[in-house]
C-alpha cells in the first residue's frame, strides 16, 4: 500500500536519491531473473523500455507516475524505490 506520507517524501527526495531509484530497479530485476524488456511489457507502458533502461544507467529519473507503476509491479514501497527504508 502506497501511502500520502511516501508519496511527499518521494517527491522531496526525489533528486537526491536519482542514483539509488538506479540500483534498486536493477537490484529487483536480477533478485526477480527479470530484464529491463520484461519489466516494461508487465508494467505495460509506453517507451518503458528505453525509459528503464536511462533510469538504469542514472541518466533520467521516473516520474512520480512511472515510480508508482513500478513500487506496485515489483511490489514495494516508493520509501523502499528512493532508498529511504531497506
Amino acid at each position: 500500500m502506497i501511502l500520502i506520507g511516501s508519496v511527499k517524501s518521494f517527491l522531496y527526495n526525489l533528486r537526491h536519491y536519482d542514483y539509488e531509484i538506479c540500483r534498486k530497479i536493477k537490484r529487483i530485476e536480477r533478485r526477480k531473473g527479470i530484464d529491463t524488456i520484461t519489466t516494461s511489457k508487465r508494467t505495460r507502458r509506453s517507451n518503458t523500455r528505453s525509459a528503464i533502461g536511462l533510469w538504469e544507467k542514472g541518466k533520467r529519473t521516473p516520474s512520480l507516475e512511472a515510480a508508482i507503476v513500478l513500487a506496485i509491479y515489483f511490489n514495494v514501497t516508493l520509501d523502499y524505490l528512493a532508498g529511504l527504508e531497506n
